[in-house]
């Protein structure tokens, strides 16, 4: 089974140069942990965590709206290509300890995320059929 069969399509993400205090509400909003980081052409450039912006703040001493994602977003990413199986993901996400993956096409723009639960479904839905 590919990825491409199993990932969200309807990711939500931020820019590098956004303000953390903008990154945080959209992970609020959208009750989400991380966020794909792009740049302003649509290009994964990195991904933050709630934890990377507190983290972020803490140790820099800075506001949230002084802080932008590119200070405290993790990059480089590790991703998957859509035509990639699930083993391969699965593999991954193991070896790197990691619950999600951003899916990015040939010119490196995000086009989907791949989770645990991602997953969890395709391993049922194959154990139903």
């Amino acid at each position: 089974m590919q990825i491409s069969g199993w990932m969200n399509r309807q990711v939500v993400s931020c820019l590098a140069t956004d303000d953390s205090n903008q990154a945080v509400r959209l992970m609020w909003d959208k009750d989400v942990g991380s966020l794909p980081v792009l740049d302003r052409s649509g290009r994964l450039v990195g991904i933050v965590t709630d934890r990377d912006v507190c983290m972020g703040a803490y140790f820099q001493g800075r506001a949230l709206h002084d802080l932008a994602v590119s200070a405290c977003m993790q990059s480089p990413v590790r991703t998957l290509a859509p035509e990639e199986s699930i083993e391969k993901a699965l593999d991954s996400m193991s070896e790197h300890q990691l619950r999600r993956l951003p899916v990015v096409d040939a010119l490196g723009r995000l086009v989907g995320m791949f989770s645990l639960a991602d997953a969890a479904r395709a391993a049922q839905s194959s154990m139903e059929a």
